[in-house]
């Protein structure tokens, strides 16, 4: 249908004829894919998705392709297609989520934190975490598993924004650490980030907001 056969400025029948194309798919929609269902402006279809997602009556979904591509993705919220969507993109691909308007993933990203606890040793009140170990783990300390199960939503988030499995997350964090020249690498960070925030106009401050800006520029490669 495109905008001729439409009154102007009837927001009440664009939003009916929006919904009953979003309710007749079988999975989330991409607004550009909308719009070229639909041959609609960019505009009409923006101001559209504002106002049924003011009434809750749609769910938008903003992720980040690992290349930093933003792309937002529309659905009604009970549909249990969000489930798919959240295993291959978020999951398997590792898109990050930028946004979720209704909260339609957070069931399924408490699932995989529920999981995750579960892959962790399980030990009963006063029980020492590394009785349940392998004898080969006997000697790791721990508070070392402690701090794992305590922070696990810390790891998870993190991993998401850095979109990495918390299994990378850690590991890349034991590598990095246990460089020789990690202490050397802070000391770097620190000096450079103690320019970058000073309000003197010197040359050291310009190199390390240049140096910030290249390393950034990193995440657009």
């Amino acid at each position: 249908m495109c905008d001729c056969l439409l009154p102007r400025g009837n927001a009440e029948l664009t939003d009916q004829i929006l919904i009953q194309k979003i309710t007749r798919l079988d999975r989330p929609v991409t607004i550009n894919d909308l719009g070229n269902r639909l041959k609609w402006s960019r505009g009409k279809i923006d101001g559209s998705l504002v106002r049924l997602a003011e009434k809750q009556s749609i769910a938008i979904v903003n992720i980040s392709i690992p290349k930093g591509q933003r792309i937002r993705y529309v659905g009604l919220p009970s549909k249990s297609y969000w489930k798919f969507f959240y295993e291959q993109f978020i999951i398997k691909e590792k898109h990050i989520l930028i946004y979720d308007t209704l909260g339609v993933l957070k069931p399924y990203q408490d699932n995989f934190k529920g999981e995750l606890r579960k892959s962790l040793p399980s030990r009963n009140e006063g029980e020492n975490i590394a009785d349940n170990l392998p004898s080969k783990y006997s000697k790791i300390d721990p508070r070392i598993l402690e701090v794992i199960e305590e922070n696990l939503d810390r790891i998870v988030s993190a991993a998401e924004s850095k979109n990495v499995t918390p299994l990378e997350l850690l590991k890349s964090g034991i590598l990095q650490i246990t460089n020789p020249n990690f202490d050397f690498m802070v000391r770097i960070a620190s000096v450079v980030m103690k320019e970058a925030r000073t309000d003197e106009d010197t040359t050291d401050r310009a190199m390390a907001l240049s140096f910030l800006r290249r390393a950034r520029s990193l995440n657009q490669l």
